[in-house]
């Protein structure tokens, strides 16, 4: 469907939007990029959109969930961009029910992916911003989908305590060492790739599970 699909940037003022809208424009039908939410609004009345995407949105994210919410035009399903200094507000909009919050840098590789992704789920639950309740999402599951990992584990592990989800007397060494595991394995035991999603070298990747765990890995 992603030839036949529509997708609506929000964030045009920055030039980033201009090189995803053309990078984007190869792979759907229809890319526009606007300013802010009212554009899209008035937009979004004169063209159906499948996905929303918000790039490095300035507003609060509870400011922008209420704005979106008021925006009946727009497509309930929506995907975010965002600084990784700002992994919290990543992980408001994937409790709030945004299909995917990404972590810069971005490569135009799995934007792309995300968006199919979106599309081709649009009906889900996790699709949908305007559901009346918010999307369950604890910090392990915020933790694979930011690609990212002590950046999100150190706000939960502050008090020190164990993110939701693990066994309460799990070290927080044992909780990286677990999602390190999971994330090699969703890339098909590809060392270099899962470094890459959880933002550490390979070699540190290799050091923290340890050589005997990555003989029969690539």
């Amino acid at each position: 469907m992603s030839q036949s699909s529509s997708i609506l940037l929000i964030g045009g003022a920055r030039p980033e939007a201009s090189r995803l809208q053309r990078a984007l424009s190869r792979h759907f039908l229809l890319v526009e990029s606007v300013r802010d939410v009212e554009q899209a609004r008035q937009l979004a009345r004169r063209c159906r959109f499948h996905v929303l995407v918000l790039i490095d949105p300035e507003s609060p994210w509870e400011r922008m969930r209420e704005a979106l919410d008021e925006c009946e035009e727009l497509p309930p399903a929506v995907l975010i961009i965002i600084e990784r200094n700002r992994a919290e507000t990543a992980i408001d909009a994937l409790r709030d029910g945004v299909c995917n919050a990404l972590l810069r840098p971005v490569s135009n590789s799995e934007l792309v992916a995300a968006l199919i992704h979106a599309i081709d789920n649009a009906d889900s639950r996790r699709c949908g911003i305007r559901e009346t309740e918010r999307v369950l999402v604890d910090e392990p599951t915020a933790i694979s989908q930011l690609q990212s990992l002590t950046e999100v584990l150190a706000p939960a592990l502050a008090g020190g305590t164990t993110p939701s989800g693990y066994p309460p007397d799990w070290t927080l060494e044992q909780v990286k060492r677990h999602h390190m595991t999971r994330v090699l394995d969703d890339s098909g035991g590809n060392k270099s790739a899962a470094a890459r999603r959880l933002g550490i070298s390979r070699k540190t990747l290799e050091r923290k599970l340890g050589t005997g765990n990555l003989k029969q890995r690539r």
